[in-house]
């Protein structure tokens, strides 16, 4: 559907002035960046950046897994279910895997480079971190893993491939499924179940499994209804 692209380009549009208003918000660490501060920050603060930030944060990455778990279901509509799963490989892990080896490790020589270390000299140089940053912060769902701006097609990867075998299964034989979904949440209330996962994810306590903040505050579950909610949109 036409406003199911324009709603995509419009939030990834977003992406821009919310990401050049971090450095001018008033105390990073009262945000949701799960003990990550952001990689720049200006002395002078601005309070309409901030309330910006403060707003787009409350939706703004849900709204693009709920548009992500719509996109799911017009993709499986037009292609079988290997062809779908060659394009989420050349669409999503091909470019994780360039981005990672490329920019995001190179912004995380920088930024240790900047907050930790003052002389070249005693730091060394990028080719001699390389290996170690890779190994430290480019492993996926391990401790220390830290994808970068990657987090969000991460994400999204790992929510096409768990979920691949039960939506080809909808919505090649979803006949008697959909009608009895339907039916269940023309109920009155049964809509507000939806936010129970939500709220289970938001109030319970992360587990202590790992350090790194991909469990932290369950940031990998919070977001998995959002996008099968919206491969159930359009149902």
């Amino acid at each position: 559907m036409p406003y199911i692209d324009w709603l995509r380009v419009i939030t990834v549009l977003l992406l821009v002035p919310f990401h050049s208003a971090l450095p001018f918000i008033f105390g990073h660490n009262q945000l949701v960046w799960f003990g990550y501060n952001w990689w720049i920050t200006n002395s002078q603060k601005n309070l309409a950046a901030h309330a910006m930030v403060i707003v787009l944060d409350q939706y703004h990455m849900s709204l693009l897994f709920l548009i992500a778990g719509a996109a799911t279901w017009f993709s499986l509509g037009r292609r079988t279910g290997g062809e779908y799963l060659v394009e989420r490989i050349k669409r999503l892990f091909v470019p994780i895997t360039f981005g990672s080896l490329v920019f995001v490790v190179t912004n995380h020589f920088l930024s240790q480079h900047h907050y930790f270390y003052l002389h070249t000299v005693t730091f060394g140089n990028f080719l001699q971190h390389y290996p170690t940053i890779v190994q430290e912060r480019l492993v996926p769902f391990t401790t220390g893993w830290c994808p970068g701006a990657l987090w969000f097609i991460w994400y999204l990867l790992f929510y096409t491939l768990v979920f691949f075998p039960l939506f080809l299964l909808i919505r090649r034989k979803g006949d008697r499924f959909i009608p009895w979904l339907a039916w269940f949440f023309e109920k009155r209330g049964a809509v507000f179940l939806l936010a129970i996962p939500i709220a289970l994810v938001q109030i319970y306590p992360p587990p202590p499994i790992t350090d790194s903040w991909v469990l932290h505050n369950f940031p990998l579950f919070y977001h998995l209804p959002f996008f099968v909610y919206g491969f159930f949109s359009c149902l």
